[in-house]
C-alpha cells in the first residue's frame, strides 16, 4: 500500500468509521473473513490479538503481499511482525505483510 496523498486522504476521511468498526469487534478473535465496506475501504479480514486489531483491505498489496491497517488503542501494545509499518495517527498504522 503506497502511502501517497490520496491514500492518506482516504484514510483520514474513513478514520471515524474504521475506529467505530474496530471498537465493535467483540473480544479476541482469530482471523475472520468479511466483506465489509468501512468508510472508503473494503475490509476483507480482521484479527484482534493482544489488544491490537488488524484490518486487511481488499485488493491491497501485490501478488505476495497484503496490506491494511492496524489499530493500537493502548500505548505499549506490540504490533505483529509486518513487512512495513507506517504511522498514520496516534492509534492507526498502515501495515503490509510480505509472503515471499
Amino acid at each position: 500500500m503506497a502511502l501517497d496523498v490520496p491514500m492518506k486522504a482516504a484514510f483520514l476521511v474513513s478514520e471515524p468509521a474504521l475506529t467505530r468498526y474496530v471498537e465493535s469487534v467483540p473480544g479476541e478473535k482469530r482471523w475472520e473473513s468479511r466483506r465489509d465496506h468501512v468508510g472508503l475501504f473494503t475490509v476483507s479480514r480482521f484479527l484482534r490479538q493482544d489488544g491490537v486489531t488488524e484490518l486487511v483491505t481488499a485488493d491491497s498489496g501485490g501478488f505476495l503481499e497484503e496490506c491494511g491497517f492496524a489499530y493500537v488503542p493502548q500505548r505499549g501494545a506490540r504490533l505483529s511482525d509486518f513487512s512495513s509499518v507506517d504511522r498514520l495517527t496516534d492509534r492507526w498504522y498502515a501495515v503490509c505483510t510480505d509472503f515471499d
